[in-house]
């Protein structure tokens, strides 16, 4: 008996400290995560901008904006607005 209840207890322990384990995962890694999302942010924010000239140049030849670039600037949003 005290066999079976030292085995439940050690898979309760082991489960227990694999969650906490990927709770602090998150935690260890959060400066380094935070600056992955500030570069990623940065490279969308440029793309962001070449799309948005692009379409400008193509406006002052004469063609229309397309609904889906309608669209995206207005679901887009900036990263001041996310940071």
């Amino acid at each position: 008996m005290s066999g079976f209840v030292t085995s439940v207890l050690d898979q309760a322990f082991t489960h227990l400290c694999s969650c906490f384990g990927v709770e602090v995962n998150y935690v260890w890694n959060l400066e380094k995560n935070l600056a992955a999302l500030e570069d990623t942010m940065k490279v969308l924010s440029a793309r962001r901008a070449d799309v948005l000239t692009t379409v400008q140049r193509q406006e002052s030849e004469g063609l229309q904006r397309l609904n889906e670039v309608e669209v995206q600037q207005e679901v887009s949003p900036t990263p001041h607005n996310l940071l």
